[in-house]
């Protein structure tokens, strides 16, 4: 188990192992090789760690990331393995885009042309994957011009055009719409990537995220892109039992201040009343860590060793209270858990999304770096 020092009473623990199965478990459901996202700090998991865990797996193409800042970060922390970045990039960005050696998506000529001009002045040959809008209306050059660009691509010489991807918009969605939408969408990428197949020879073709992996299989092409189930938690409940995953991260703070409640007592920003004579935890977890402000207004709680524990009033930025009455065993000192998966149960991050109004995406991404990282698991340095 590699562990770092806390510096604070609150933290995030992050288990290796689970982050393995899923990728293993993914895999064999999806039968191709994965090439996990591991943006925005790898989903609020740590990116250096979870990458270098990640690498060793024979099932793992590369990684994705978004910034060409996070590439470069990667690079500088020792990883030399395939580095995908999807798209967004701004022509001056293409120095550093070839400096950090990632495989670059693109969707607009003048970043292609860039990235063909900085090629030539280093003598090397940039992997460029042609991204197709299919209907998401986001990135991505349109389907009509597909073939076009490719073949504008594949004449230049600092370039080598090695795959085609796009992004299906609502995989993630079960209403009869959306899945024909997605299902039309994989069908019109298909034929894209069979007549672009013809004029180019092998093109690595990917377009699945969590969504489709778990949903349409006609989706996998040759390679997918799990994002949020590569972390063990699906992206929407009818998803929820497509394939064995296990939560990756559990959230921890201990009790600082233990207190009983006076008469009229009202606790917090909110002045939520609470009776007297209750016994009260304070924990030093707060919204500037990433915990939601109403979650303690809209039935928000925290689990124990010896039970659940409701969280009363707003959460601050830097504390919450939690009313422990009925849980004796625990004072100063005890742990509780804020998010995620551990022996005391679980606090599904969507749970608390669908309380305040927010995606489970948010609520990962938005455990910043106040919160120390403690990693558990085999290591395979």
């Amino acid at each position: 188990m590699t562990m770092v020092a806390l510096v604070r009473s609150a933290w995030c623990d992050i288990n290796l192992d689970a982050l393995e199965a899923n990728a293993r478990n993914l895999a064999g459901l999806a039968g191709v090789p994965l090439l996990p996202i591991v943006k925005a700090n790898a989903y609020g998991h740590g990116v250096v760690e979870v990458v270098n865990r990640l690498a060793a797996l024979e099932q793992i193409w590369g990684v994705g990331v978004i910034l060409v800042a996070e590439a470069s970060h990667l690079r500088e922390n020792g990883f030399g393995g395939t580095i995908f970045i999807p798209g967004g990039l701004l022509p001056e960005q293409a120095e550093e885009a070839l400096t950090c050696d990632a495989v670059i998506a693109v969707s607009d000529m003048q970043v292609v042309r860039a990235l063909d001009t900085e090629a030539r002045k280093r003598g090397t040959h940039q992997r460029i994957h042609l991204k197709v809008d299919v209907g998401m209306h986001r990135l991505g050059f349109p389907f009509n011009d597909a073939e076009a660009v490719a073949r504008e691509i594949a004449a230049m010489e600092g370039l080598r055009l090695e795959g085609v991807i796009t992004h299906l918009a609502a995989a993630h969605s079960e209403d009869e719409a959306s899945r024909a939408r997605t299902l039309s969408e994989v069908d019109l990428f298909g034929r894209i990537v069979e007549h672009l197949r013809k004029d180019h020879g092998t093109l690595i073709a990917h377009a699945a995220n969590s969504s489709a992996v778990l949903s349409v299989k006609e989706a996998a092409f040759d390679l997918v892109r799990p994002g949020l189930t590569i972390y063990g938690w699906a992206p929407a409940p009818w998803l929820a039992e497509r394939v064995p995953l296990e939560p990756v991260i559990a959230v921890r703070a201990r009790v600082a201040v233990v207190k009983t409640t006076t008469k009229d007592a009202r606790v917090g920003y909110s002045q939520t009343p609470i009776e007297e004579g209750r016994r009260i935890g304070i924990l030093p977890i707060g919204y500037g860590d990433g915990i939601p402000n109403h979650w303690g207004l809209e039935g928000g709680y925290v689990l124990f060793p010896s039970g659940r524990a409701p969280i009363i009033g707003s959460v601050s930025m830097d504390s919450c209270v939690v009313d422990i009455t009925g849980l004796p065993a625990e004072d100063i000192g005890s742990t509780a858990l804020i998010m995620g998966a551990g022996p005391e149960g679980i606090i599904d991050p969507a749970e608390i999304g669908q309380a305040v109004g927010r995606e489970i995406y948010e609520l990962l991404v938005g455990l910043n770096g106040r919160l120390p990282r403690r990693y558990q698991g085999r290591s395979h340095d």
